[in-house]
This record gives C-alpha cells, sequence and structure tokens, in this order.
C-alpha cells in the first residue's frame, strides 16, 4: 500500500472542465480553520513498505505522523499552512502484498474493557461468551468460535438505519444490524472471553458488484492472539481471518475508542458528510468521498480522498 500526499491549488484548464465535473462528487469542500490542528486518518502506515510523500508546488508541507493508541495513525497539518482553494489529496495504493505482522505497543488491557457501545460487561455477554468458547483453550479458537456466532446469529439488515447508535448487548437480543453491530458485538464478546479485540472503520470495494466504487462505508474488527499480533477478520464479505486484504483499506482504528476522536472538535477531522454519535463517526449516505481512480487488479488499486479549503 502506497500513501501519496499532496496540495495544490484549483487550476482547471479548459480541456479538464469534463473531468473535474465528473469527479466534482469525491470533492469534500470544507471551511478554513483559523490556526488549528487538523487531522486526517490513515489507518495502519506503520506496516506498509512504501512512505507518505509531499508535494506542495515547490512549498513545503508541514505535518506530523500521530499515532493515537488505537492500532492506527493520523496525518496531523496546522490550517494556517492551508490557503482558500488549496486541495489536499491523498492517495492510497491498495496492493495484496502481506504486511508485516502489527504488533501493538498500547497496554493489552484497554482492549478488555468496556465502553459505551462495547459493553461487554453485560451479563448476557459475558455468559454468552462463556457459552460459546466453553472447551476451546486458544485466542484464535475462541476468536473463529466467537466469528460463527455472529455470522450466524445476526441478520444483515441495511435499511436498519439506527444501527449506528446500537450497543452491542443490544444486537444480541435484536439479532440484526448492519456491519458496525456485527463488529460489535463480536469485539464485545471477545472482550467478555479475555481476548484483545477491536473495531476497524473504513472503506470497502464493493465486491460483490465489482462496479468500480472503492467507497463503500465500512466495519470489521481484529483479535489478538497470545503471541501480540492482531489478526483481522470480517462478517459480511468475507469469513476468512486475513492480515491484507486488498479490498478493504483500514482508517480508523477503536472508532467506538479513538482517542483522537473523543478528544477534538469535530471539525478538525478531514472527512466530511459526518455525523456523530457518542463520539462515534457515521456516514449516513454509505459513502465517504473516496473514488478508485485506478484499477490494476490484480496488482493494485488506487483510491483517492480530496478535501478542498
Amino acid at each position: 500500500m502506497k500513501f501519496i500526499f499532496k496540495r495544490r491549488i484549483l487550476r482547471v484548464p479548459s480541456l479538464l472542465v469534463v473531468f473535474f465535473t465528473i469527479a466534482i462528487s469525491c470533492k469534500k469542500e470544507g471551511v478554513i480553520l483559523d490556526n488549528q490542528d487538523i487531522y486526517f486518518p490513515v489507518g495502519r502506515i506503520s506496516v506498509l513498505n512504501n512512505c507518505v510523500t509531499d508535494k506542495t508546488n515547490n512549498s513545503e508541507l508541514i505535518y506530523e505522523t500521530v499515532y493515537d493508541s488505537c492500532g492506527g495513525y493520523w496525518l496531523k497539518f496546522n490550517s494556517s499552512q492551508f490557503e482558500k482553494g488549496a486541495e489536499l489529496v491523498v492517495d492510497f495504493t491498495r496492493t495484496n502484498q502481506q504486511t508485516e505482522e502489527f504488533m501493538d505497543d498500547a497496554q493489552i488491557d484497554n482492549w478488555l474493557k468496556a465502553s459505551y457501545y462495547i459493553d461487554c460487561e453485560e451479563e448476557d455477554i459475558l455468559s454468552k461468551a462463556i457459552e460459546i468458547t466453553e472447551g476451546l483453550s486458544s485466542n484464535m479458537e475462541k476468536a473463529k468460535k466467537i466469528q460463527q456466532y455472529v455470522i450466524a446469529h445476526v441478520e444483515f439488515n441495511q435499511e436498519y438505519r439506527k444501527s449506528f447508535d446500537i450497543k452491542a448487548s443490544k444486537t444480541l437480543d435484536q439479532g440484526c444490524g448492519t456491519c458496525m453491530n456485527f463488529s460489535r458485538l463480536y469485539v464485545a464478546l471477545c472482550r467478555a472471553a479475555g481476548l484483545p479485540a477491536r473495531t476497524i472503520w473504513g472503506i470497502i470495494y464493493n465486491s460483490y458488484e465489482d462496479n468500480g466504487i472503492y467507497d463503500n462505508h465500512h466495519q470489521w474488527a481484529e483479535v489478538c492472539d497470545e503471541a501480540g499480533i492482531w489478526h483481522t477478520c470480517d462478517f459480511n464479505y468475507t469469513r476468512v481471518y486475513f492480515s491484507n486484504n486488498m479490498n478493504y483499506l483500514d482508517l480508523i482504528y477503536a472508532p467506538e475508542e479513538n482517542s483522537i476522536i473523543a478528544g477534538n472538535k469535530k471539525s478538525a477531522i478531514l472527512l466530511k458528510e459526518l455525523e456523530w454519535f457518542h463520539d462515534y463517526p457515521v456516514s449516513l449516505t454509505g459513502r465517504l468521498g473516496f473514488n478508485l481512480i485506478a484499477d490494476n487488479r490484480p496488482d493494485s488499486m488506487v483510491v483517492e480522498y480530496v478535501f478542498k479549503f
């Protein structure tokens, strides 16, 4: 996976008018933030084999790479360096190349605790976790059995519009929901069974229809084994645990509990078209504004996000 970061001023030659008319839906117009720190999520760039590159019309663009202690990274900028009309462009090149095994340096106990949506200390969650994992010993044996239970127990309901504000225990009771409900219930059951786990928030290529849309807002999960290595899993698009999948672009780790989301004003996050519930970011349209700009499968897929100031 390769990240290319660049800033540019919009100058549209006449021959490019058609191109920008088509691409305008991918441009999220924002406002100039008055000398604020602003953030853009880039997932787990620490395990990528390529680097982030700065290009800014022959001028230096200053940013920091910030680890959020939740498993992922953010690009941090000060808004004073952006002028009105400037565009922040982030390109992600996704490949199937295997990444290094990710070892998290955060306290593992953080991923065994309850939170607002991951209410793993609720009685029904605890009893169900014990029931599912009875007789199993290793973390991954338990994790796979919990994944199988969640897939069998929860019915996917795309029209369930209030699903974004539902706790794991309620999903266990109702037995229906969207991707975030599957992942929250899975993580809650894992934690109740003593397995460190957290959700992952990002986008996915619409592989069901193969229609060129790489902008489906999605949430999946990961669980930690006894050696401290994190394993990724999903409940809707694939049932195989994986360390890297070209169809998935991770952006925010543990969004229900992420320190940067909870600790900053909403306007400081460079993702638009979002609503917020208990510090959880929601795309009600299912789109975040990413655009597939190059489909070179089976080798790579290039995804771009544009933010206009």
